[in-house]
């Protein structure tokens, strides 16, 4: 994964039965079980879960978007 200060972008693609992460522009993971086509709420947080990476202490956001696909 890219490393460094600054700045990064995380994505995430939900379709139905599937959603997909992306950091940097790099996909990073895809999750399928539990995936409903049911409304969801967003929450920003930055807990990481199976790692031992270190993180940094805060988390800071610029802006967020939301796209909805057409039917």
């Amino acid at each position: 994964m890219p490393g460094g200060g600054g700045w990064h972008t995380f994505g995430v693609d939900w379709r139905p039965g599937r959603v997909t992460f992306y950091y940097d522009g790099r996909k990073v993971g895809t999750h399928r079980r539990g995936v409903t086509g049911s409304p969801h709420y967003l929450v920003l947080n930055h807990a990481i879960s199976g790692t031992k990476r270190k993180v940094p202490s805060t988390l800071q956001v610029a802006y967020v978007r939301v796209w909805k696909r057409a039917a």
